[in-house]
């Protein structure tokens, strides 16, 4: 199992890497793509909470306009408690792992490589408060070719 955090992540992207190189193998080529389905899966989370925040900034004008600002105060209270959660817990969702369950080669030539992840999704109760992580897994099927001695992607579900 491969464990992947932020600072490596990072420092992929800050050395001036921005996208994967395919692989002479479909387990070199399976790594690339799994650390670059990471990168993404914290990018997503990030602008996810940017937005959120965003929102609740320009929200901020709306409150003279409602006649219950206690239901305004309620929803803008619980976006701030899962910002507040997410980033105290950056540590739990940052840490995703990852393995190579299974690697066949097909009738034609081509590998379907099976690859399985591991992470921590945040999931609420209902209440400001009730907040959790929750382990959670999937699975991501690759069907690869090899051109000119690299092992490249055809499809993926």
């Amino acid at each position: 199992m491969k464990n992947v955090s932020l600072g490596l992540v990072l420092a992929a992207f800050l050395s001036g890497c921005s996208g994967a190189s395919p692989g002479s193998t479909p387990e070199e080529t399976a790594d690339a793509f799994a650390n670059l389905w990471i990168e993404q899966r914290i990018e997503k989370r990030d602008r996810s909470i940017d937005n959120t925040k965003r929102t609740l900034d320009e929200n901020d004008g709306e409150r003279s306009l409602w006649a219950d600002r206690g239901e305004f105060r309620k929803g803008r209270e619980k976006s701030e408690a899962r910002i507040e959660f997410i980033e105290d817990n950056r540590s739990s969702y940052d840490k995703i792992e990852y393995d190579i369950a299974d690697i066949r080669a097909n009738e034609n030539g081509n590998r379907t490589v099976v690859l399985k992840f591991w992470m921590n999704d945040e999931q609420s109760g209902g209440g400001l408060d009730s907040y959790y992580l929750m382990p959670t897994s999937t699975t991501v099927r690759l069907e690869m070719t090899q051109i000119d001695g690299e092992w490249l992607i055809i499809s993926k579900n």
